[in-house]
């Protein structure tokens, strides 16, 4: 459990300070990424602390004002969820699921319960929010969604936080966005098409029963093994999905870069890392579970907060040489050489 005080200090001071070093939307982001596991733990007096520390940081954060309120709801305090929910509509108007959380609140309040939904429909054309061929938000409860023939592009957090169980994506598709399906909790697989040409950081993170992200073999730009997502050529490891099973993982030895937030929250307990590897990017193994890990003096490089709360990482075994980012290992990680 990652909810004791110490975390919470941590992440907290963390927001802070990296302000300056990474970026306002850094910090909101991390704290909304610490808000959320809170959320998801059911400690909701936490999520709340955090996710007023990632609005505080970008005031029209939808997401985080969305996501309090909820925590709110499960405090029982609907007058503040009522208000989030409302702040969040402002942000992003004609957010279904924003509008039945709001009623629902609003219910509560005048202590009757809320009335039950109809089943959700298939996806129609007038759910998916578009700009010319870019799809920029999925706005229907179907669960079953297939994106519509000739989208070229799936815009950032098109699909986040969204119910749904399965996703066609067309062979139109040349681009997906950043946590284009971030948060999407029922998606178990989901299939890459020969036309996409870039995936960004993030766009499958944080569903937790995704258990395999599948490339067809006509695809230029990117490949899969066994489920998890890398580059064609496999040299850069982009995405394990967080639903795979397994506690112990064998990186391919074609692999060089393990990209941005790679592992981030899986439950992998042991990792092996070839001496192929020369960098690990930022946020590749944070939250995960790792116990201790050999890092290959092959590496050159560990990007920030690469490996940050890891709460059981107890030893780290690397090369003298290695350049290590900002807050890549928890403090009480013992770390040895190699060299």
């Amino acid at each position: 459990m990652k909810k004791n005080f110490v975390f919470i200090m941590l992440v907290v001071s963390l927001v802070f300070g990296v302000v300056g070093v990474y970026g306002q939307d850094f910090a909101a982001r991390l704290a909304f990424t610490s808000g959320k596991m809170m959320y998801d733990e059911k400690d909701y007096k936490e999520a709340v602390k955090l996710l007023t520390k990632a609005i505080e940081s970008t005031p029209d954060y939808f997401d985080a004002y969305f996501l309090r309120g909820m925590s709110y709801m499960y405090l029982l305090d609907y007058d503040k969820a009522i208000a989030d929910f409302n702040q969040a509509l402002r942000i992003r108007p004609n957010q279904p699921t924003v509008k039945e959380a709001l009623e629902s609140a609003r219910q509560k309040k005048q202590g009757s319960a809320p009335t039950s939904q109809p089943a959700a429909p298939p996806a129609s054309s007038l759910d998916f929010e578009m700009k010319g061929t870019v799809l920029v938000r999925y706005k229907g409860k179907a669960a079953n969604v297939i994106i519509p023939s000739g989208v070229t592009a799936i815009e950032e957090k098109a699909f986040a936080n969204n119910g749904l169980t399965s996703v066609t994506i067309p062979s139109s598709v040349i681009s997906i966005g950043w946590q284009a399906f971030s948060g999407c909790y029922n998606l178990t697989s989901i299939t890459i098409p020969s036309s996409v040409t870039s995936i960004d950081v993030e766009a499958f993170g944080y569903c937790n029963k995704l258990t395999s992200i599948t490339v067809v073999a006509q695809n230029n730009a990117f490949s899969s093994i066994d489920g998890v997502l890398f580059n064609k050529n496999r040299t850069v490891l982009i995405q394990y999905p967080e639903g795979k099973k397994g506690s112990n993982y064998t990186i391919p030895s074609s692999v060089t870069t393990i990209g941005v937030c790679a592992f981030i929250y899986y439950p992998i307990t042991s990792i092996t890392i070839p001496s192929s590897v020369t960098t690990i990017e930022d946020g590749a193994f944070s939250w995960s579970s790792l116990t201790s890990v050999t890092i290959p003096s092959s590496v050159t490089s560990i990007g920030r907060i690469a490996f940050f709360e890891c709460d059981s990482l107890k030893s780290v075994t690397l090369s003298r040489k290695t350049k290590i980012g900002d807050n890549a290992f928890p403090e009480y990680t013992k770390i040895s050489y190699s060299d």
